[in-house]
């Protein structure tokens, strides 16, 4: 038995096929595309949440993702540095 492609759809049956196509890239495109971004956004929104405690000021909310991205790897690469765990713990 041979895997029943698009093509073969189309070819056997030329409108239901195409209108089964069109309704599958749609639901897929329209829900499930923007479903993942839309956890995307809360997460960075959330993130940036979290992040207003350790900055003064609420100037956070500004930020972009890259900036956002860069500040972590330079906390990350910052308590890399510090040997003392009680340092760590402060920082």
């Amino acid at each position: 038995m041979e895997a029943f492609t698009s093509t073969d759809l189309l070819k056997h049956h030329p409108f239901l096929g195409g209108l089964f196509l069109f309704a599958f890239v749609v639901v897929f495109t329209k829900i499930f595309v923007n479903f993942y971004a839309v956890i995307l956004e809360n997460s960075f929104r959330e993130c940036k949440l979290l992040l207003r405690d350790d900055i003064d000021g609420d100037h956070v909310v500004s930020f972009g993702r890259k900036q956002l991205r860069s500040m972590f790897a330079i906390k990350e690469q910052k308590l890399k540095n510090l040997n003392n765990p009680q340092e760590r713990e402060e920082y």
